[in-house]
């Protein structure tokens, strides 16, 4: 394989990585401003804790928190180990037919 063929077989990796995660960080930078759409990201003034300063004075804030700390760990929890249990099921079956069946359904 040539140079280019490499290439271009890890753009689309790149181009994954570009768009969900450096396009994003514009809404790190609006967090911190006091943005407008008509000055943009770089000309809008600086509200530095502002925003955060009121996200903290919600009354149900920490009741937001906690319910997205257990999303998060039960997420973490069964999505884990989950696949890795799959596929420690599917490694042990010996049927080939059955293996054929789960790999290779048929679409019609």
């Amino acid at each position: 394989m040539g140079q280019l063929d490499i290439q271009l077989m890890v753009l689309p990796a790149m181009l994954f990585i570009f768009i969900f995660s450096y396009i994003p960080m514009d809404g790190v930078l609006m967090a911190f401003q006091d943005f407008s759409i008509f000055h943009g990201f770089f000309t809008s003034l600086l509200g530095w804790i502002q925003t955060f300063h009121h996200v903290f004075r919600i009354t149900e804030f920490f009741n937001i928190m906690r319910n997205t700390m257990v999303i998060a760990l039960l997420k973490f929890c069964i999505g884990f180990p989950a696949p890795i249990l799959l596929a420690l099921i599917l490694n042990e079956v010996r049927s080939i037919f059955f293996l054929l069946q789960i790999f290779l359904i048929k679409q019609k």
